[in-house]
């Protein structure tokens, strides 16, 4: 009979501890891989042809030389403050073209900072259609530089929130034209209004929303200096208060 050290037990609670780091429920695991695999592929897919034509709706912005010199005030105004804080009187009327359709628009830049407003760079617009006309399902949206909300970033997590049954503002790529000058690759982000709710299955109801103005406000008493901002102790801002 040999006799030798009996090596101890585990006791019930290393047991338990251990147990979670073994089971691994595959479903889940095969889900979550299949989804990254997804975004990675479209991003891989975006590198590749980025520089290449894409299958893309192509907006045509057309507006008169009042209408766009009103435009340029705002941006020049916008410069010197460091910020646009637009006003209702601030639309100007212009049209819009997708393919055959021409729909009256009113737009303006779009609030916030300024620095999106260089002589070469894609300013953001505020757009609101006229006669109830709709463009896309939509009568109120945003066209902005795609960079400012990350590329494909913003569009996966609007795809994210889709998935999961989430209310979403609509978010998609276009070409933009402004009278004949091609912008490029806009990103085109659904207003809120009542097509958001009604196209994704919720009843009419009251939109609230937060006031920015005094953000903007305090930015634009610094010069558009965003980290003085910061530092007031009145404003108590913060960068994550622009999120």
């Amino acid at each position: 009979m040999k006799i030798g050290q009996q090596r101890p037990s585990k006791s019930i609670n290393q047991r338990i501890l251990i147990r979670p780091r073994i089971l691994i429920r595959p479903r889940i695991l095969i889900r979550n891989l299949l989804w990254f695999g997804a975004l990675a592929l479209v991003f891989i897919i975006g590198l590749v042809v980025g520089n290449q034509p894409a299958d893309l709706p192509t907006l045509a912005v057309d507006m008169n030389f009042t209408a766009y010199s009103d435009i340029l005030d705002q941006r020049e105004q916008a410069l010197q403050a460091g910020v646009y804080i637009p006003s209702g009187q601030d639309f100007v009327t212009a049209t819009i073209r997708l393919d055959d359709s021409v729909i009256p628009i009113r737009m303006r830049l779009l609030a916030g900072p300024a620095d999106h407003l260089g002589d070469d760079d894609k300013w953001g617009f505020e757009v609101r259609t006229r006669q109830n006309q709709q463009l896309l399902g939509m009568q109120r949206f945003y066209l902005q530089d795609p960079v400012i909300n990350n590329w494909l970033n913003e569009w996966a997590f609007a795809r994210a929130l889709e998935r999961e049954g989430i209310l979403a503002a609509r978010y998609q790529f276009v070409h933009l034209t402004l009278n004949g000058n091609n912008r490029g690759i806009y990103a085109l982000q659904e207003g809120f209004a009542n097509e958001l709710l009604e196209t994704q299955g919720r009843p009419a109801g009251v939109i609230v929303r937060f006031d920015a103005d005094l953000l903007w406000q305090s930015i634009a008493h610094f010069q558009g200096d965003a980290q003085a901002s910061y530092a007031d102790p009145v404003a108590n801002l913060s960068a994550t208060d622009f999120q």
